[in-house]
């Protein structure tokens, strides 16, 4: 609240107007209730003598309170932005948008409608025995993507966003081979990627870099002339790469005209710490390292851009301002990008007026006076999508009209639909609610409790939301407003069900579903039956939840409405995909993304691209399944669903283990963790915990991994699904085979029997059993072929791959080496298809000693390379401080000695 706020809210409470600010709806921090109860203490007749003071105070205590909001606006100001940046861009180039492909339009115009390059520049790897050129690895590729970007024949993905990406992947840079760089260059859409070294020689440093050629899923890999010199002259031996490259990907002239945006080494590291963090989207800090930028070298234009944009998002405009005049000053009036991104970023600042607006703008430019038109145009823009403009529009209103609770109201509810709540939360609809308490409008209270819901929902505060939710109900249920508490109880059910409070969710989805029905609302009816079949999937009733899912998918076919069809086919999908049915679940998925990209509802496209991934991965599509989960990541990050962003960095994590990418696969586990921790989703937790506790497992480290496990025993009393307790169970029982303990697992491996059999997860019930006859003295390989049969039925890879390994372990145990042949060379097949496994070498040493059985030397001998091939794969990709006890686990110190020779069983 503004000081007059506040001053006003203070003196009805002094004047007994009101009982408590709690009736007034507004929750008081207790520094604020301490310096109010301080007032009403002092003798009538001194009160009002020190409000202003009082008013001060409060001010004080909330000025942290506007930085957090101001921070919550930076996405919204970079979207913006960006918009405006890219459209006066296009429209500076050379023929843009004027359709001439006539020979006048000249060579720039021929090189733009020609198909470009794509080209991506990776962080080089510097010598460690050179910290004064740490900035090297990120500004390098700067100073080289500056040096390429110039001409409009080719396309440089932004270094912070190739940086990102590899992060994303757990990919090291350093250790990137063929394949790697391969799948990299898809996912960014390149066909060329640039990897370079600064090391040390002698008193000298070099630059060593390397252009990979993408094309055809194969990559040819291109030296290109080493450049040698002191460390003071890097940004030179930059440029000369950078010649050297444009020559290579023959670009036209006009980019060899390119010089280095700055000379300054100081300058340049500054700059490639604030570009990092603005593309975290953490202005407030990159402020300080572009400003170092500038006072390093005050001609930098690029880095007075990223300043002004920096200072935009912080909403200080007059800085921002300042910082564009010296941008456009310092690049000049000349046609590169940083003079036309210089003059953007001025002309947006200055607000010039953009085309012309539709009928409602029109009639607010004939009476700018009428606040209710504006709120009207406001409504029209949330109608077609345009929530940014919508919001534009109505802080227009409210600056003129402070007590418009309307136009509060609808900058929440606009807000949170752009995905930023926390200020909806925070200013809009708290302002919203008092307001209307004021009013004593009591439909429009429960209007704002059930849009604070939704603003507390997207920010993970479950019980918070739950709470307002019952506040919309109580009061819509007094009011007799039957549709609206059908609504707001379907929300409060869904919060319920997200703490684990499933009689409470089935108790609110029943009397929601009542009158739905009541109401002869099919549709109401069709959301609610879709809401059930979540309740039955989170206890883990699969049968009876997908019979839910396709009811509601009828009700739905029969409407019509294909935004909710898209959401039940993937409902459906999904179910099917629990259940083991891989082709109605990919069915179902494609439907539902083909409805959903049709109707451009970016984020239900988001968790059916998900969906497409699960079974990508089950199927054993591991390359698909990558490009398909980080698409998920970057989609929902620009959404900003923190819970897809933590589906995406944990399905990340599931394929960098199947892989053997170990290391990797803990960071993206570890980044899930981190999210879901945020939202307070303990299920989520246990998910990524689990994925943690069986990537460890795998690598040998049994304590640690123990720790996690008992972790994930401790929140069983905050309710894990069947499929969780399953899971749990299964990596128990791995961890005591492991231990040596093969009557503790057996039992653990009953229990997950139990629970897989409760889930109705059929991989489950594979991994169960898999583990059950595993955990025998002697594993009878009849059953365990059985096993492999089945997983084969429903095509689950890694399960068709752990079950082959069993049983050829189990045939060479009994001597029946041509039985584990047969189960080992399809395996292998498969394992090649999905790309990479990483219990390859387990398979290539079981085969070696089924050939050696044999008396097939040479085969056998073959095989054994491929195994330590393999080994030495997987070891270099677990994390350092595990590569050396992971080495020395029993299957794999033979695998890594120095000298191999022997025999190969």
């Amino acid at each position: 609240y503004d000081g007059g706020s506040l001053l006003e809210v203070l003196a009805q409470h002094m004047s007994g107007r009101t009982r408590t600010l709690k009736d007034l709806g507004v929750a008081v921090p207790a520094p604020v209730d301490a310096i109010l109860r301080r007032c009403l203490a002092r003798d009538p007749a001194d009160r009002y003598a020190d409000a202003e003071a009082l008013i001060a105070d409060l001010d004080d205590l909330g000025r942290p309170w506007r930085r957090r909001w101001l921070r919550r606006l930076e996405v919204a100001a970079a979207l913006a932005l960006l918009v405006v940046t890219l459209v006066l861009l296009w429209r500076l180039l050379p023929g843009a948008g004027r359709g001439d492909r006539s020979a006048g339009g000249g060579p720039a115009a021929a090189a733009v409608l020609s198909r470009p390059h794509g080209v991506a520049i990776l962080p080089f790897v510097a010598d460690p025995a050179l910290p004064q050129l740490a900035w090297s690895a990120g500004g390098v590729p700067e100073l080289l993507a500056g040096a390429l970007q110039e001409s409009p024949s080719v396309r440089v993905v932004a270094t912070s966003r190739v940086a990102q990406t590899l992060h994303d992947l757990g990919f090291d840079p350093a250790k990137l081979d063929d394949r790697a760089i391969v799948r990299l260059a898809g996912l960014l859409q390149v066909d060329r990627v640039v990897a370079g070294k600064i090391h040390a020689v002698g008193d000298q440093v070099q630059l060593a870099t390397t252009l990979h050629e993408v094309a055809g899923g194969k990559e040819v890999t291109r030296e290109l002339p080493p450049q040698q010199g002191s460390p003071e002259a890097l940004s030179s031996l930059a440029d000369r790469i950078g010649e050297a490259l444009r020559r290579r990907l023959e670009l036209p002239d006009e980019a060899a005209a390119h010089r280095a945006p700055s000379a300054s080494p100081a300058a340049l590291a500054s700059y490639a710490e604030g570009l990092a963090l603005l593309a975290r989207g953490d202005a407030e800090a990159a402020v300080d390292p572009l400003a170092k930028a500038v006072a390093a070298d005050p001609r930098f234009a690029a880095a007075w851009v990223q300043l002004s944009r920096a200072y935009q998002r912080l909403e200080r405009g007059d800085e921002a301002m300042a910082a564009a005049e010296r941008a456009v000053a310092t690049a000049g009036a000349g046609s590169g990008r940083v003079a036309f991104e210089a003059r953007a970023q001025q002309a947006q600042l200055r607000e010039q007026p953009e085309e012309t607006q539709k009928a409602l703008a029109a009639l607010v430019a004939r009476y700018p006076n009428d606040l209710t038109a504006r709120v009207t145009l406001a409504e029209a823009y949330g109608g077609q999508g345009s929530f940014r403009q919508a919001i534009d529009t109505l802080r227009e209103v409210v600056a003129r009209d402070p007590n418009d609770a309307r136009a509060w109201y609808l900058m929440g509810r606009y807000s949170i639909q752009t995905g930023d709540a926390q200020p909806a939360v925070d200013d809009y609809l708290t302002r919203a609610l008092l307001l209307q308490k004021r009013l004593g409008n009591r439909k429009a209270q429960a209007e704002v409790h059930n849009a604070l819901g939704v603003g507390f929902e997207r920010l993970g505060k479950v019980d918070e939301a739950a709470e307002e939710y019952r506040q919309a109900a109580d009061v819509r249920r007094s009011l007799g407003d039957n549709n609206g508490l059908a609504a707001s109880l379907h929300n409060l059910g869904a919060q319920l069900l997200a703490r684990g409070d499933f009689a409470g969710a089935e108790k609110a989805f029943a009397e929601a579903l009542a009158i739905h029905r009541q109401l002869g609302n099919p549709s109401g009816v069709a959301r609610l039956e879709n809401a059930y079949g979540a309740l039955e999937e989170e206890r883990g009733r699969y049968p009876a939840a997908l019979e839910r899912y396709r009811r509601a998918l009828k009700l739905r076919e029969d409407l019509g409405d294909e935004a909710a069809l898209a959401e039940s086919h993937n409902t459906v999908g999904y179910l099917y995909f629990l259940l083991g049915e891989y082709d109605n679940a990919r069915l179902h998925i494609d439907r539902s993304l083909a409805l959903y990209e049709k109707n451009q509802i970016a984020g239900g496209g988001v968790v059916a691209l998900q969906s497409r991934g699960a079974c990508q991965l089950a199927q054993g599509n591991w390359s698909d399944a990558l490009e398909t989960f980080h698409t998920s990541l970057e989609r929902s990050r620009d959404l900003d669903l923190k819970g897809a962003q933590a589906v995406a960095h944990g399905s990340l994590g599931r394929l960098a283990f199947l892989e053997g990418r170990y290391a990797a696969a803990l960071s993206s586990y570890g980044d899930a963790a981190a999210i879901v921790r945020a939202l307070e989703d303990r299920r989520g937790q246990a998910e990524y915990t689990l994925g943690e506790a069986e990537t460890l497992l795998a690598l040998g480290a049994l304590e640690p991994a123990a720790q996690r496990l008992a972790r994930v025993e401790g929140w069983r009393r905050d309710g894990l699904s069947h499929e969780q307790e399953a899971q749990l169970a299964i990596l128990q029982g791995r961890l005591q085979v492991r231990r040596g303990d093969l009557d503790g697992a057996r039992r653990a491996f009953a229990l997950a029997v139990t629970a897989a059999g409760a889930s109705h997860s059929l991989p489950l019930q594979l991994e169960a059993r898999l583990g059950v006859e595993g955990a025998q003295p002697r594993p009878p390989a009849a059953r365990l072929r059985a096993v492999l049969v089945e997983a084969q039925g429903i095509g689950h890879a890694a399960i068709e791959l752990e079950a082959a390994e069993a049983v050829a372990a189990a045939e060479l145990a009994t001597g029946r080496a041509r039985q584990a042949e047969e189960a080992l060379r399809p395996a292998l097949q498969r394992a090649r298809g999905a790309g990479a496994w990483g219990r390859s070498f387990a398979l290539h040493r079981l085969l070696a000693a089924a050939h050696e059985k044999r008396g097939m030397k040479s085969e056998a001998a073959a095989e054994l390379a491929l195994a330590r091939a393999e080994a030495t794969r997987v070891t270099q990709a677990a994390p350092p401080a595990l590569q050396a006890g992971f080495a020395a686990t029993a299957e794999l110190r033979d695998l890594l000695a120095p000298a191999p020779g022997g025999s190969a069983t």
